[in-house]
Formats: C-alpha cells, structure tokens, sequence
C-alpha cells in the first residue's frame, strides 16, 4: 500500500481534509488528549516544581540541575523507545509512559519531604530522569502514529495541531498548578499533575491493525535498528542538524526573554504578561503553520517562521527600554507560532516509509542536545557579554538554521522518495 494513501482511520476516509472535523475527532483521542495531557502536567509542575525546591533550601544552581536531568532522561529514552515500539506497538508504549510520568509527578509529593538535602536531590533527580523519558515515549509513540497514517499532503495540519495542542496545555497547566498549589498545597498539585497526565488517556480509543499503513509481515520483515538508521544516515545528518538549531534557539530564548524584560525594567507581573502575549501569538497562528506547510510547501512556512525568531532575537539584543523588548519578545511569539510542529513534519517527512521509529526517535535525540546547548550557550555569553549578546547570537543560530534547511535540506513535501531509505543522499 502507498505511504501516501493511508487507510480509513476508524472508518473515516483518508482523503478527507486533516482539517474535517469529523477526522479532528477521531484523532483527537489517539494523539491530541494524550499529548494535551502530558503538556498540561509539564505545565502544572512548571509553576510549582521549582518553588518548592527552593524553599526546602537548594541553590538556585542545584534547582536549574534537576530541571535539566529531565532532558537528560529525554535524550536517553529516545532508541529505547524506539525499540519498545517495534515490540509493543505504539499504542502500548504509549499507556506505559503516561503511567510513568503521572507516577513520576505524583510522587514528587513525598519525595520532597526527604532529609536531608542531599537525599532529596537524589531522589528528585531519579524522578526527572524518569519523567524525561517517559515524555520521549509519549512524542515519539504519537509522532510515529501520525507518520504511519497521514499522507505527506496532509501531515502538515496534523503535526502543526500536534505542536498547538501543547503550546494549549501549556498556557493551562501553570494556571491549574499555581491554583491548585495556593488551595491545597505543593503536594497536591503534584498529583494533580500525575492525575492530567492520566486524563490524556481517559477516552482512548482501542486502535486495530488496519490502521496501519503496513502489513504485520512487512512490519516483522524490518532490518534491525543500526542497519535501519545506517541506511538512512543522510537524511539523519541533514534533519538533525536542522532540528538541534532550532531546539536550542528556542529553549535558549525561554531563558534569555524573561532575563532581558527584566533587565530593562518590568516587573514579575509584567514580564509574565509580555510572556503570555507572545504565547497568544503562538496559539492563533499554529493552524496557518499546518495549512501552509501542506499547501505551498514545508520551506514556505520554516524559512518566514524561524526567519521572523531571528529577527525579533537580534531585535530584542538591541532593546534599551520595555516598549522595544515588548515588541521583540511578540516578534519571536508570532514566528514561534508560525513554526508549531515544523520540526515534528520534516523529521517525519525524511522518515523511511516502512520504519519510521528508529528514525524519529534519533532525530528526537539529535534534537534534545539543542536543549542543553541553547541556554548553557545563554549562560556563558551573558557573563562574558551581557544578555543583548546571547540573545544576538541565538538569533544567529536561527540563521544558521534558515541557510541549512535551504541549502542542504530543500523541500520535503510532496517528494516520497526521501521517505525511502535509499532517498536520503
């Protein structure tokens, strides 16, 4: 069968437009309710985990530490779950990570009543590396679904609702987080964290092997894991570059925009509105990213989208008063928007069609290093320079990235051939 002519997903017919919203139901509780589900505990704990750290009387340093051994767990999980994939199934895998990151949040209630210090961060840090991994199963288990059922002309709309239906629980979770905390207590918003976790699932449907765009005896007849990534190892180079850039420039701005509206002068309150602006932005433009992705082409949405981040980074570099660094941090909001779930489609797009795992959860890998290189990137220039120079030089990463994906990577739309393992040159 095509790689672009999927089957009916539960009866729905495959040529429909991803926008139907007969078709947005039925993937909703596949892959959308699950992946709100995991962005909306990341967010509940966003608002409440560090708070509590500090107040049990870790550094500042030891607290950014254990926010960063998630990515660590992230980064390692990614070809383990390829694997359990290739064994379990999607669907499993998935229902097994939502299980290990709702305990992994819950259980940071008790766990930071240990003593002394020492053994609490120890503690924490097992539950992070835990959590990292198990949100690498989630993304990888429902990308990988995504990349078996949706054709390329249509992958774009799916991937773009994939990234706007995090960017959603993650302006939910800190609300929910922050109430429930101030109500109940930090204990309890844990568990509420672990308990949206499990509520992502709570109407999963039961998925059949028609869904599948390959037959069980071609799905048995796949070569092992290295042969597999061996063979597409150019389109690995290519993409992964790419998607490194990207995710560092963007976790690196998650710390330099706060620093910088800060610096020239706003307060808490205002920076995290200025924060939420730039977030709405991201919202309402995440469905144009899908469309014209699908529609005119993947480099037609990448290059205007990280284009406009770098520019509104340089901007934002040159800021001496709060109207500039406003403008700047909308800039980069409204580019971030456009940009929802680009990276998700061209790691997808440059998958091999008959095994598309290995390959995703290496380019997750690849990816993850970005997380660590933006803001350590932040951190060193800003002492040797001053922020204005780390945010200059994260929008030249972007840059970097913008020339790379012309370049070297060109166009994936509408071209199957790069699926192919032997396509990736």
């Amino acid at each position: 069968m095509s790689a672009t002519t999927p089957p009916p997903i539960d009866g729905v017919d495959a040529n429909r437009p991803v926008g139907s919203p007969t078709l947005l139901l039925r993937l909703a509780p596949a892959v959308y309710l699950p992946w709100f589900g995991f962005a909306a505990s990341s967010g509940v704990l966003a608002a409440t985990f560090p708070l509590v750290l500090e107040r049990a009387g870790l550094s500042t340093t030891i607290v950014g530490l254990l926010l960063a051994i998630s990515g660590i767990g992230s980064m390692a999980g990614g070809l383990p779950v390829a694997v359990l994939i290739r064994r379990l199934g999607e669907d499993r895998v998935l229902m097994v990570a939502v299980g290990a990151l709702a305990a992994s949040a819950a259980l940071l209630a008790p766990a930071t009543a240990v003593r002394p210090l020492l053994a609490l961060a120890a503690v924490v840090a097992l539950l992070r590396l835990l959590a990292g991994a198990a949100s690498t199963a989630i993304r990888l288990s429902r990308q990988a679904m995504l990349t078996t059922t949706q054709p390329v002309a249509r992958r774009g709309r799916a991937m773009a609702l994939m990234g706007g239906t995090a960017r959603v629980g993650l302006v939910v979770g800190p609300a929910l987080g922050g109430l429930v905390a101030e109500v109940f207590g930090f204990g309890a918003a844990f568990i509420a964290a672990g308990a949206v976790a499990l509520a992502g699932v709570a109407l999963f449907p039961r998925r059949r092997a028609e869904h599948r765009l390959l037959a069980p005896a071609g799905i048995d007849e796949r070569p092992g894991i290295r042969a597999s990534l061996s063979s597409a190892g150019p389109a690995l180079l290519r993409g992964g570059v790419a998607a490194a850039l990207v995710t560092g420039a963007r976790s690196g701005r998650l710390l330099v925009l706060p620093l910088l509206l800060d610096e020239v002068g706003l307060n808490v309150a205002e920076v995290g509105l200025v924060i939420s602006l730039g977030l709405a932005a991201e919202l309402i433009l995440f469905p144009a990213a899908g469309a014209t992705m699908d529609r005119f082409g993947r480099l037609w949405c990448m290059v205007p989208a990280y284009g406009l981040m770098a520019a509104g980074l340089f901007w934002l570099a040159f800021a001496d008063n709060a109207g500039t660094a406003i403008g700047a941090s909308i800039v980069i909001g409204v580019g971030n928007g456009l940009a929802s779930g680009t990276m998700l489609t061209l790691s997808s797009d440059l998958a091999p069609a008959d095994d598309p795992g290995p390959f995703l959860a290496a380019i997750a890998t690849v990816s993850d290093i970005g997380k660590f290189v933006g803001p350590l990137l932040v951190g060193l220039i800003a002492d040797a320079a001053g922020l204005g120079t780390s945010a200059a030089a994260l929008g030249a990463m972007l840059a970097v990235a913008v020339v790379w994906l012309i370049v070297v990577v060109g166009e994936t739309r509408g071209a199957p051939e790069l699926d192919a393992p032997s396509g990736g040159s």
